[in-house]
């Protein structure tokens, strides 16, 4: 395991994007979520590419650990690719609220 859990039991941000999509979940499956918290995620699921089942699955696993999406379907050059998580016990909805979104691009989530 790389992560020490005794040492950094909540990290600031995790990017998962490995390719192809199905190797980044297989990485998040691995990750030790019971034992490390993370602030911030963003995970790449590639839907333009990979179709659905990477995307829904990931949604469900994260959702699974008290995640909170607040962006999801990221557009970057026409496509959406990906999907955008806090930990709602360690954010203040407060800060991420103005923040949902859905199929927006990636530079104009934070335009006000």
């Amino acid at each position: 395991m790389l992560i020490n859990v005794n040492s950094f039991p909540t990290i600031d941000y995790l990017s998962l994007d490995i390719e192809p999509s199905f190797n980044t979940l297989e990485v998040l499956k691995r990750l030790p979520l019971n034992d490390v918290r993370f602030s911030v995620i963003t995970f790449e699921h590639d839907f333009y590419s990979s179709g659905e089942n990477v995307m829904l699955e990931s949604r469900q696993i994260l959702g699974g650990y008290g995640y909170k999406k607040i962006a999801s379907n990221v557009i970057s050059n026409g496509r959406d690719f990906e999907d955008w998580y806090v930990d709602p016990d360690l954010i203040s909805s407060s800060i991420y609220n103005p923040f949902i979104s859905e199929k927006i691009k990636a530079q104009n989530i934070f335009i006000n």
